[in-house]
């Protein structure tokens, strides 16, 4: 498995591991995932759980009550979601985002004197997930 180098990872504050409901080594690969978030990201970095491709449950390997456990175990959220149809994509994403958010009022994540942070509440998705959720967390 290839991994990003350890910078990717570098004072992250919020991480969503993924796999795929039709791939059950993607599946079991998460624990190395979350070993590096929690090595290498930022102190308090939240995550999620997601589990891609519910469209097609006819080749479904992983069940929903693997993922489900799993991400009690972990103490983090956790959705299926379909990227294809668009299925639960962006609550995921709110839901990232609303546990960074979380961190920050509670003085748990530490930014820069100079920074502020507005959050967006009403941000709507845009040509992407990305530029979505960069438009969620405006710095200046």
């Amino acid at each position: 498995m290839m991994s990003p180098p350890p910078s990717y990872f570098r004072d992250a504050e919020g991480a969503i591991p993924t796999y795929s409901i039709h791939d059950r080594e993607s599946f079991e690969n998460i624990v190395f995932w979350m070993n590096q978030v929690n090595n290498l990201g930022g102190r308090n970095a939240r995550k999620i759980l997601v589990g891609n491709k519910m469209d097609d449950e006819a080749g479904r390997v992983v069940s929903y009550q693997e993922g489900r456990t799993f991400a009690d175990h972990h103490q983090m959220q956790f959705f299926e979601t379909s990227a294809k149809e668009d299925v639960n994509v962006t609550e995921a994403f709110y839901g990232l985002a609303r546990d960074i958010k979380e961190t920050i009022l509670d003085g748990e994540v530490n930014i820069p004197v100079n920074t502020n942070v507005r959050i967006n509440s009403d941000t709507k998705k845009t040509t992407g997930c990305w530029e979505w959720f960069l438009n969620l967390f405006k710095f200046s």
